[in-house]
């Protein structure tokens, strides 16, 4: 039999799609396919991996004029005769050439390439917009809206993703100009470094004056300078209004008790009506007073401490603020020097009297004095105190007799506790009665309310010694005796009775 030759396959490279004019950076469009065709039959090859073969094609780039560099995968694997570069894109202008290189893995004697040449890569072509107006603006609050700016490609009308791909520094400048185009103060952020994504999302302008048709001027700089140096894009017109204020009760005064500072102060902010967040940048002095507007106590209260107060960072705070009176509840008024009012919530004062007075005695005391004894002394001095706070916790004293004799003899100084003889002991004052000693109780009260008052009693004896301060006495002072002449010695002639109330 006669001997068959199989030769070598012969596949040469094929270039589906060019590339043609685009611009830096952006995606080429058509993507470029590639193709391996067979010699021996001009079709496509599919079978690529008849010898279990990975064909891999590398894209490279040479610079006719211009310092491009491809941005996007350079390497893909065949698969089913093509390979397409989906992502690639040249970050400068210039003129170049692709070059396709194929190979095997593992390596073989297939070693392919062809190249495209004239491959124009112009200038990018940028343009600027503001998807966002300004809007909602009153004098001196951040507007209500915001602008957003952005860089967009003309190729595909995005937002620019790596603005700086030519290692160039992107900066913005807002400008506030009048409809006389004017240029007019504008406070806030107003110069930004555009980073890779070229968009703005401004945060913080506003105005301080009150005007009609402003508006807002962004202009580029890029350094080193470009072709985009300069860029410029106008916002649409738009008005800075009067600002409106109110005022809100962000802190409720509670835990108050009467004439005591609240543990939980009121607080009072100026907020903005155009954003309904609490007005910074005020452009004049505030004042706000409170006063009770509701009282619901027995008796009349006031409000002590500072009842008028300036603002800090927008906020008026009371940090003082109690009420004379207790009373469940109150209504109090804030207002502004400019008008401005508002209404609390009610709330609860107390009346805290949690303690009685405790003496620093003996529950059961006395003490002992000899009768006609020197008077306007101190016999004791009797001394209570109570943990209350306020004028619970200030302590009085009464005298209670459970010895009815006492008055104009004993008295008891209600603030100091001095317990004073006024007049000398007598045991015997009352005789037949003999009193020999007193019993006393002392009642220690705190000054609060009647209807809220606490007290505590003791009971102190007084025990009267006795001195021999009584001669005796006889019935009569002179006395006549008839007696019998014939009385014996030794026999009784008359009995005299004397007596002594010791």
């Amino acid at each position: 039999p006669q001997l068959l030759e199989v030769k070598e396959r012969i596949i040469v490279l094929h270039i589906i799609t060019h590339v043609i004019r685009t611009n830096e950076t952006v995606l080429f469009d058509p993507v470029p396919v590639i193709e391996l065709v067979d010699i021996g039959n001009g079709q496509r090859v599919t079978n690529h991996d008849w010898k279990g073969w990975d064909w891999v094609t590398t894209v490279t780039l040479v610079s006719h004029s211009g310092i491009g560099e491809f941005i996007g995968e350079v390497s893909r694997n065949f698969s089913a005769g093509l390979v397409e570069f989906t992502d690639l894109s040249i970050h400068s202008k210039g003129n170049y050439s692709l070059g396709y290189d194929v190979i095997t893995v593992p390596e073989s004697n297939y070693s392919l390439l062809i190249i495209q040449r004239d491959v124009i890569i112009k200038e990018r072509k940028l343009y600027l917009t503001v998807d966002t107006q300004p809007n909602d603006c009153n004098e001196t609050v951040v507007c209500g809206i915001q602008p957003v700016f952005s860089i967009r490609d003309q190729a595909n009308g995005e937002v620019v993703q790596n603005i700086g791909w030519r290692n160039r520094v992107w900066r913005l400048n807002t400008v506030l100009y009048t409809d006389t185009n004017q240029p007019f103060q504008l406070n806030g952020t107003t110069e930004h470094t555009i980073n890779s994504i070229a968009t703005v999302e401004f945060q913080d302008l506003r105005v301080f004056s009150i005007d009609t048709r402003f508006y807002l001027n962004f202009q580029i700089s890029t350094a080193p300078v470009s072709s985009y140096h300069g860029m410029s894009i106008n916002t649409s017109r738009f008005d800075v209004n009067e600002r409106v204020y109110y005022l809100s009760v962000d802190v409720l005064p509670s835990d108050c008790n009467q004439s005591l500072v609240c543990a939980v102060t009121p607080e009072v902010g100026v907020y903005d009506y155009g954003t309904g967040l609490i007005a910074p940048y005020l452009n004049s002095s505030w004042e706000i007073s409170v006063s009770i507007s509701y009282d619901p106590s027995i008796r009349v209260g006031d409000i002590l401490g500072y009842d008028t107060t300036s603002l800090f960072n927008s906020i008026a705070a009371f940090d003082n603020f109690s009420i004379s009176e207790y009373g469940a509840g109150y209504i109090i008024s804030f207002e502004s020097i400019f008008g401005h009012s508002v209404l609390s919530a009610s709330f609860d004062v107390d009346y805290v009297n949690d303690y009685s007075p405790i003496f620093h005695l003996p529950t059961l005391y006395s003490i002992s004095i000899f009768e006609e004894n020197t008077t306007d002394i101190t016999v004791t001095t009797f001394y209570a105190t109570d943990l209350d706070i306020g004028s619970q916790g200030d302590v009085e004293y009464t005298l209670h007799s459970m010895s009815p004799v006492v008055n104009g003899i004993l008295a008891l100084n209600n603030t100091n506790g001095n317990l004073t003889l006024l007049s000398p002991l007598n045991r015997e004052l009352f005789y037949p009665i003999i009193y020999t000693e007193y019993e006393l109780i002392i009642r220690a009260h705190d000054l609060a309310y009647p209807e809220k008052a606490r007290t505590t009693d003791i009971t102190f004896t007084i025990v009267i010694l006795d001195i021999n301060d009584n001669i005796p006495t006889i019935p009569f002072p002179a006395y006549r005796i008839d007696c019998r002449e014939d009385l014996l010695n030794g026999e009784s002639v008359y009995t005299l009775t004397a007596d002594d109330i010791e």
